[in-house]
């Protein structure tokens, strides 16, 4: 599944989780190493590794 996604809307953030990352509305520590992901419009939330939250932070800036 992963490989037929854009990756440039799509990421792993974790090895449970693959985000849509349009559709983040924040992030949030939990934990030394890893977040949580709020969505906008949806109440499941998932984790993103302290690497792949410096990725989107430079996709960002």
């Amino acid at each position: 599944m992963e490989i037929k996604l854009d990756p440039e809307q799509f990421l792993r953030s974790h090895k449970s989780y693959l985000i849509n990352i349009s559709q983040i509305k924040n992030i949030e520590p939990y934990g030394k190493w890893t977040y949580v992901v709020s969505f906008k419009d949806i109440r499941k939330d998932a984790l993103i590794t302290a690497a792949k939250f410096e990725e989107i932070k430079k996709r960002f800036s």
